[in-house]
């Protein structure tokens, strides 16, 4: 059975030749607007995954557990490899004739070059971490709902784009609640972690729509007709995805009990570990 406490930094190879090809530009349902979410993704999750490793590092002093302390070296290995293979993605993005160096250059000089350091300053570097955990939350129970069996998300795309966010998945899961710890451990107070969430999780929204939106006016296979058609779609995907299930997981973050693990799926993962041995 998975253990919390077990975080493994493992080293897999993905090959996009496939998804680099014409015609399969929009590896989502063939939607557009999905795609170019997801293709957002691929600089979002890079940066703000160093970005992570920044705000745990600059703690990583104050944990005086050493059973965490050998989690958070885990942590950072994990995001370090998180960030090296979907930065590879870009290249599949070039190829289509996109240009991903445009979002990379807005989201860093606007997010850690500009907010970072002002958030810093008006609430200390606890902030930056509060902000972590928040994003880590996120990230964590989006990856358990990849993941359940009852999903059809991951079957929608592109196969080989669904086996590095089925690798990723895992991964989140395998580590959601390190960062939540250190802060813990640093400083368990209510609002600073409320606080880090409601600043960080809608900017991430706002980045992810517009990063969305620049990739698909980027786009030279996005007609009017094509656009007017994914719409529609892609509000019915993102339907589907925020069920009721969705919004409670989202909102457990707000009780002043809440750690990661009381949301118990890390079965989830337990049938991809021996697959990943491999490549650890």
């Amino acid at each position: 059975m998975a253990d919390k406490n077990s975080i493994t930094v493992r080293h897999p190879h993905f090959s996009f030749d496939e998804v680099s090809k014409p015609g399969n530009g929009h590896y989502i349902a063939g939607n557009s607007l999905a795609t170019h979410f997801m293709n957002a993704m691929h600089i979002i999750v890079p940066v703000g995954e160093r970005f992570f490793i920044r705000s745990v590092k600059k703690f990583s002093d104050h944990v005086t557990d050493p059973e965490l302390k050998k989690r958070v070296k885990a942590f950072i290995g994990q995001e370090h490899t998180h960030d090296k293979e979907h930065t590879a993605f870009w290249k599949v993005l070039e190829k289509q004739g996109l240009k991903p160096a445009v979002f990379e250059s807005f989201f860093s000089g606007t997010a850690f070059g500009l907010l970072e350091p002002a958030m810093n300053f008006l609430f200390g570097d606890k902030f930056g971490l509060s902000a972590t955990v928040a994003l880590e939350h996120m990230t964590a129970f989006g990856a358990a709902n990849a993941l359940n069996p009852d999903s059809s998300m991951l079957g929608k795309m592109h196969p080989e784009v669904a086996e590095l966010l089925r690798w990723h998945a895992v991964e989140e899961i395998e580590h959601k609640s390190v960062a939540f710890d250190v802060l813990k451990e640093v400083d368990d107070n209510y609002f600073l972690r409320i606080g880090g969430f409601i600043f960080a999780v809608t900017l991430f929204q706002l980045y992810g729509l517009a990063g969305m939106l620049l990739f698909t006016f980027q786009d030279p296979e996005v007609s009017l007709p094509k656009l007017l058609e994914d719409l529609q779609e892609f509000a019915e995907l993102n339907r589907r995805r925020m069920s009721p299930a969705w919004f409670q997981e989202m909102f457990d973050y707000f009780r002043p009990d809440f750690h990661p693990d009381q949301n118990d799926n890390y079965g989830l993962i337990e049938p991809y570990l021996k697959k990943y041995e491999q490549a650890s």
